[in-house]
Parts: structure tokens; sequence; C-alpha cells
């Protein structure tokens, strides 16, 4: 995975560059008082070394190629003195160049300093050249100790669209953000707004009594597609009491995954925290791609956020894979779709293996707004215990509904388990799951549990569960994000009818089922619909089976939705089906999955480092394997690093480690092909 000891990376990054050219190093205080100084002295590929706790009041300006690294034992700071353009900031990478530029930094401390700009940020990238600037900050803070005022800690941009791309990679390190400023909006954790690529991994990020985002990955229209990746990372926000803060937002040509992160988001008064809003973009052409694998997301306070908001607009679409997830004390589970009354894009949604439990409204909401294409698989999901639907639906005239359901599991949800039309699958499981230890929210299975093997084998699409155990085990693979049962070592799930108060027995009053649904407003239309062949007539509704001439028992149905905009006091209906009122259908999936197959590996699949074909591995050949990451096939002088027959973010792990390695040599054209 891309996660590495960070504490390699400059050294090998100067090793590296010394086998390139003669290379200058230059040691703070001892050669050059100021780290600048050092800077400006070590030139284009050089080293500065800081043997000292210190705190330097600088701002730090890099525009070549260039390692910077506390000394052995040390731990120094720099704090912000001076501007970068129209922002304060402490580390401002600025190449401008038609070469790629690299910049490695690690084993630092780096502070703002809120007196001198109202735009207040910590580090800044802004690539002025044609050529592509890498950046690689490894084990580091980022914090504001001295100060209650809030501020941007990363700010990643090109000058222009026809700039170089940037490349950036943080890693082991944790940023504290805090503030006094309910209303500071911009300031956060990563804004990124042009076309690039950013990684982040191993990185804390808490954000406190500041509005803004913790990432706010917002393509700039026809400026490139971003690739965004999030990594076993553990992300707070806890919002002012008047403002809101959220998780962040991944809107436009963004490509992003986010795998094995803990989400919390935690509301203070009257303010909220929401999570990660993904679309967006009004009346423009985007296409966006988002991964979830294997993160949890929970809320506190009184105003929740939905974790997981996808609202594509006009001319916008998103496709969202999401497993292995674990939701709960949140707004609403997963909100698939556009709001009502509000024309709309098209959303292809695979939701599998995921649990969602206590929400305050839905575990998983659908709506089709006018103008909108909305077809979402929802299979294989635990959804308990919360005050709406497990799963709700709603369409207007002038959109497209298509929701294939089966094989969940539902539990204790207020308003029911699925809303009409759609009905309980014939597959689904409506019992007790037997959570481990649920008043301490474990919600692994209990040994017993009728969700254990209770599964669709067919929409598996991962090798592990939320804890990375092998996913499918026993032949069949288990409801809700956990494989597996285990021994039962809390309370039970359904309380007696005289409880005895227990500290840990008891369910928070937030995920009491208390809360009263308010009623669909017109003009939404309500359809009712059964699984027999009978059916009662609802206005302006077509239902479309399609059967084989065999009966085939426990089939999953599809429905698709069509809504006319046109009411009339007389209802229509019209229901095509050549089948006997004995007859069961036989399923018919209509949602359409994307899926990009993995080529097979062999000898001819190239693993050599030496992606820009100059017979070396250097900093230089980062950049090009980040180029193949949205076609997953290596180039024409490697790529796939790790043998998998595909090239993916572990090949960029791989890479820092030949770049990095003292055993880097200068390849011959027969190493190549390894």
């Amino acid at each position: 995975m891309f996660i590495k000891c960070l504490c390699l990376v400059t050294a090998g990054f100067a090793l590296v560059m010394s086998r390139a050219s003669a290379i200058t190093t230059v040691i703070v205080p001892t050669d050059q008082p100021t780290i600048q100084g050092a800077v400006n002295a070590a030139g284009e590929g050089g080293t500065v070394i800081i043997n000292s706790d210190a705190t330097f009041d600088e701002t730090v300006t890099v525009t070549h190629s260039l390692t910077i690294h506390g000394g052995v034992g040390f731990r120094p700071t720099i704090r912000a003195s001076g501007m970068c353009g129209t922002a304060s900031c402490a580390l401002f990478f600025n190449p401008n160049s038609a070469a790629p530029q690299m910049l490695a930094v690690s084993d630092l401390r780096l502070h703002p300093n809120s007196g001198l700009s109202a735009n207040t940020e910590v580090v800044r990238v802004l690539n002025r050249g044609t050529g592509e600037a890498s950046m690689i900050l490894s084990n580091f803070s980022i914090q504001n100790p001295e100060t209650t005022s809030g501020f941007l800690a990363f700010n990643i941009r090109r000058f222009s669209c026809t700039s170089g791309l940037n490349t950036v990679s943080v890693q082991s390190g944790s940023i504290n953000i805090v503030g006094s400023d309910e209303n500071a909006a911009g300031r956060g954790g990563f804004v990124m707004n042009e076309g690039g690529s950013l990684f982040v991994s191993d990185v804390d990020v808490i954000m406190s009594r500041v509005s803004g985002d913790a990432f706010n990955i917002a393509n700039t229209p026809d400026c490139g597609q971003i690739i965004f990746g999030l990594y076993d990372s553990d992300i707070t926000v806890a919002s002012p009491t008047t403002g809101v803060a959220d998780l962040g937002k991944i809107i436009r040509g963004v490509t992003a995954t986010l795998e094995r992160n803990r989400f919390n988001m935690a509301s203070i008064g009257e303010g909220g925290a929401g999570g990660f809003l993904i679309g967006g973009g009004t009346g423009q052409t985007y296409s966006a791609s988002i991964t979830l694998n294997r993160n949890r997301f929970f809320a506190s306070g009184p105003d929740r956020g939905i974790p997981v908001l996808v609202l594509p607009s006009s001319n916008g679409s998103v496709m969202l894979q999401a497993t292995n997830n674990v939701l709960h004390g949140v707004h609403t589970g997963f909100r698939l779709g556009q709001n009502l009354n509000n024309p709309a894009g098209s959303v292809v949604a695979t939701v599998a293996n995921n649990t969602v439990d206590g929400c305050v409204f839905d575990a998983i909401s659908i709506h089709s707004a006018e103008g909108s294409t909305v077809t979402v698989t929802a299979a294989n999901n635990l959804l308990t215990h919360n005050e709406g639907w497990g799963i709700s639906v709603a369409s207007e005239p002038g959109g497209s509904l298509t929701v294939t359901s089966d094989y969940n599991g539902f539990f204790a949800n207020a308003a029911g388990n699925v809303q009409a039309p759609l009905s309980v699958g014939p597959h689904d499981v409506v019992d007790d799951p037997i959570y481990v230890d649920y008043p301490d929210d474990d919600f692994r299975l209990g040994l017993g549990s009728s969700m254990i093997n209770a599964g669709d084998n067919a929409l598996v699409s991962t090798a592990s569960d939320f804890l990375g155990a092998m996913r499918v085990q026993g032949g069949t693979v288990d409801i809700g994000a956990f494989e597996g049962g285990f021994p039962v070592s809390g309370a039970t799930n359904t309380p007696s009818a005289t409880p005895t108060p227990s500290a840990t027995a008891t369910r928070t009053p937030t995920r009491t089922a208390t809360h009263t649904r308010t009623p669909t407003p017109s003009p939404t239309l309500t359809y009712t619909l059964t699984a027999t062949p009978t059916c009662t007539a609802t206005p302006s509704f077509t239902q479309t089976f399609t059967p084989t001439p065999t009966n085939t028992p426990s089939p999953t149905f599809t429905y698709t939705l069509t809504a006319t905009p046109t009411r009339t006091a007389t209802p229509s209906f019209t229901q095509t089906s050549t089948a006997t009122p004995t007859f069961t259908p036989s399923p018919t999936f209509t949602c359409t999955l994307t899926v990009t197959p993995t080529p097979t590996p062999t000898a001819a699949i190239l693993r050599s480092g030496d992606l820009n074909c100059d017979a070396v591995v250097s900093a230089a050949d980062l950049p090009a394997l980040v180029k193949l990451l949205p076609s997953g096939q290596p180039g024409s002088c490697g790529g796939d690093l790790t043998g998998d027959g595909a090239v993916d973010e572990k090949d960029i792990g791989v890479l820092i480690d030949e770049i990095y390695s003292d055993a880097t040599q200068t390849l011959s054209s027969s190493a190549r092909l390894r």
C-alpha cells in the first residue's frame, strides 16, 4: 500500500540526485544561519539539513529541485514571516521551468502567522512553468499553537491551465487547525482546484471551530482531471457554533479513492458538520468517479451531516462504488441523486456490503430529479436501527430511476425497511443481526447471526472486509461490512421489556427511533407496487417485467420507475407481463456497471521504474507514473512495479522505494524487463 517509512525519503532523494550530478549539501546553522540562505546556497538538486530545534521565522521559497529535512535527532520549526503572493505562508514551492522539478521535505514543524494576512496559509504550491512539479512532505506537523485563528494548510495551484501539472504526496503527519473565526470560509486542510494529483496517507487532520472543508478538491472546468487518493488517515471536523465544517467537496472532474479512513463529524450548537459533497458544477459537463472502501463515518451533536452526498448537476455524471464501509449515528447514510425540482445529471452507483446503523433519517436515500438518470444497485448491505427507512426512493416527472435491491439485511428501521414502490427482495433478511457489542458500536456479526452466508457473491468486488479479513468465508459472502461470526460480548440488540440501567447497554438518545418523518410535499408522486401479478392502479406509472418461460425460484426484482409530467384525474397503469398469476419472473438487472478489465500479468508486462525511458530511476519518473493511473496500463518503459497486472496507487509506493533506495542503479536496456 502507498504508505512508506518516510524518514528514508529525503535522504534517498539526495542519493538519487548525487548520482545524476554533483550536488551541494548545506547545513543550518553551521554553513548558513537561515533556511532560505541554505536553500539559495544549495542550488539545483541540493540538500538542506537543519541541525537545530529552533523556530525559524521565515517564509522559505523554493523554485528548483531540492531536499530539505531536519537533522538526525532534531525537529526544527518554520513559522511564516512573509507573503507568498496574496497570502502569508511558511513554505512556498514556486517552480518556473520547462523541466520537471521536485521538492522533498521531512522532519519539520510548520506554523502559520495569523498576524500577517487575513488570508493565512502554511504550504503553497504554485507551478508557473510548463514542466511538472512534484512535492513530497513527510514526517511533519502543521498547527497554530500561538494563535486562535484558522488557516489553510495546503493550497495547491497552477498559474494557468497550460502550466505543468502538480503531483503532491503528503505522508505520515498531523494537521491541527483550531480557530475562532466562525465564518472563515475557505480555511481548512487541502485546496486543489486545477488538474493534477494529490495523495494523502497516514495523516491525522483535526479542524475545529472553523468554517471550511478538510478537503476541497473542486476541479476548474477544462483544466484537466484531478486524481485524489486518501488512505489510512483520521479526519475530524468539529463545526463552529454558527458556521459549517465539512469533510470536503469532490466535485467536477475528479477521480477519487478513499480507503481505510476514519471520519468524525462533530456538530457544535447550531453549527453543522457535514460529509463529502460529490458532484457539483452547475451547468458544466464533467465526469467524476469515486471509490469508497473500508471507511468508517460517524457523527455527534445536534446538526449531523450526510457523509456521502452525491448531487450531480445537469450535464454532469458521477460513478460511485461503495463497499465495506461502516456508517453510524449520521443524518443519512448514502444520499444518491439530486433534490427534487432541481434538474440533474446522471448517477451510476453500486452500494454493497456496507453497514449503516442509527441514522437520524434513512440509511440509503435515492432521488431522481427532472432530467436525471439514476441507476443504483444495493446488495449485501446491513441497515439497522435507522429512524427513517432502510432504503427510500423518490422520483419526479422527467426523471429516470432504476433500483436493483436484494440480499440486504434489515432490522428495527422506524419508518420501514423499504419505501414503496420497492418491496423487500426475495433474498433479503429481516432479523436481528446479533452485533458483537452493539452499545459499544462493534458491528461485527455474532455467532448464529442470520446475516452470515446470506449475501450475493456476484456483488463481491474486494478480497477483504472492513477489517481486512478474507471477504468470502464459508462459500457465501456475509451481509454487511464484516465477514465471519464472532462471540457476542455486549448487550443484545433488542432491549428487554424492563431494561436494567447500564452505562454500556443503553442506546444514546440520538439513536432512539422517535423522529417523525415529514410527508413528501407535492408534486412528488407516491407509487404503490406489489410483487404479485395482480397490481393496484397507480397514477402514471409503468412497471415492466420481462419473465422467461422457465419458472426460476427466488428471483431478484428490478424496478424501473418512469414518471411522466402529466397527472390526470383518471389514473392510468401499464403492465407488460407474459406471466401467469402463479409465474415467478426471472431476474432482470438493468444497472450498468463499468468494469475496467485487469490485464493478466505476463512476462511481457514491463515492471521497470524507468518510466521516462532515460535509463535511470529518478524523481522525474514519478509524474510519468501518475499519468498512467487513469488507464491502469503500463507505459512503453514500465509502470507495473508490483507485478499485479495493473498500474495503480500501490505502484507509486514501489517507485518511491526505487527512487530513494541505495540500490538505485543506472539501468541497462535488458534490465527494463524484469
